[in-house]
């Protein structure tokens, strides 16, 4: 696996030369690489379908021993920061994450033929398959919340999603009799699952696509290892969903920028900037990724209700208790829009919400969910950004 570090500027953190010599050799003798940590996570940002800018808007008196490690899993860029007083611990810990990762996108993955899924993929229906805790669990999960969000969220909607690449590559918009079709073959109701062996049988041929909340899962899972290992501070970044462990190491909550949907290829302006501790932060959108046909962008979120993609809210950030609930949320709430959104949240404990969505003027409308207001930083974001509006 192609793994790079990113050690944060040695003049603001305050390391020695020999120091930081020392860190960059050990990182160097393990095959990776050095590059900013600004770097990192815009690179993790522009992998997502939106934007969560972190360190822009950190402190300037860090920790010397704050190190980050990056590497291609699950589809995007995995970003990690540690803070360990204990060199060799800290190289360690990365190393266990390292594998971790590799582990669950073995087992999570859709597009390795020889993943876990892959071969769950391809059981026949009627069958039984025993599966892994974390595949269980992911399933298992996923299909509780098509549930929750009234059908917005679906695990089956692989061939929805395949369908739209395709229509990308042919240049051509699929038709509604293509687009009944495809439906016909989702459903999580197909999916029978039994938690006194692990086991689940699929009634029909369905597929199934854990891209809406593999992600998340994974983040959590990550810092669980480095809760149970003694870690109390970290931050993890993967795609558009971000996992804060504890608080930052001078002892503020970690700060996250949320970024202008108009302005993709930017650093900043941001909307505005989030602070949290122990909690999770995803973004989702249609500003960075999306089909083009025929000169017109078509979301890569698709909507399993309609089987059309998912165009009513360009940016969308949840704020939760851990980074599955956000990552699957923000996909949600893409699909359900401001209305329905915004009361899926409310009648959620410890979950708040940000739509940011566009006039016909250009302006951005900002709709916050009504706790939102309380983990931001501050409005200096806004103050800086004159194309917003809204409250």
């Amino acid at each position: 696996m192609d793994v790079k570090t990113h050690k944060k500027d040695t003049a603001a953190l305050g390391d020695t030369h020999a120091e930081a010599q020392s860190s960059e050799e050990r990182a160097k003798a393990r095959g990776y690489l050095t590059a900013p940590f600004w770097a990192v996570l815009l690179a993790v940002a522009a992998a997502a379908g939106a934007a969560l800018l972190i360190g822009r808007w950190a402190s300037h008196s860090r920790p010397a021993n704050v190190e980050t490690r990056s590497w291609k899993a699950m589809g995007t860029i995995v970003s990690i920061s540690l803070c360990e007083t204990d060199g060799d611990r800290q190289e360690a810990l990365f190393e266990q994450v390292v594998q971790r990762v590799g582990h669950i996108e073995e087992i999570l993955s859709a597009h390795m033929p020889t993943s876990e899924l892959g071969r769950l993929n391809r059981l026949p229906p009627g069958q039984k398959m025993r599966l892994s805790r974390e595949l269980w669990n992911a399933v298992n999960i996923g299909k509780n919340w098509n549930g929750k969000t009234h059908g917005a969220f679906d695990i089956t909607a692989a061939p929805l999603i395949d369908l739209w690449k395709t229509a990308g590559k042919v240049q051509k918009v699929p038709t509604a009799a293509e687009i009944q079709k495809t439906l016909d073959r989702m459903g999580v109701d197909k999916l029978a699952l039994d938690d006194s062996d692990w086991t689940v049988m699929k009634t029909a041929a369905v597929s199934i696509d854990l891209g809406g909340l593999g992600k998340g899962f994974v983040a959590d899972d990550i810092a669980g290892l480095l809760k149970e290992r003694g870690t109390t501070s970290a931050l993890i970044a993967m795609s558009g969903d971000i996992r804060a462990l504890g608080r930052h190491p001078d002892g503020r909550p970690w700060r996250v920028g949320i970024q202008d949907p108009r302005r993709p290829d930017e650093l900043g302006p941001v909307v505005t900037v989030v602070e949290v501790s122990d909690m999770a932060v995803s973004t989702s959108g249609n500003y960075r990724r999306f089909v083009e046909i025929d000169g017109r962008h078509y979301s890569h979120i698709v909507d399993p209700r309609s089987g059309r993609t998912a165009e009513n809210v360009p940016s969308v950030s949840v704020i939760g208790p851990d980074a599955l609930t956000t990552d699957i949320l923000g996909t949600a709430l893409s699909v359900m829009g401001v209305d329905d959104g915004l009361k899926l949240v409310e009648s959620m404990a410890g979950v708040e919400a940000l739509f940011i969505m566009l006039d016909d003027s250009g302006l951005l409308i900002l709709t916050r969910s009504s706790g939102f207001a309380r983990y931001e930083a501050s409005t200096a974001g806004m103050r800086d950004n004159p194309g917003v509006t809204g409250g």
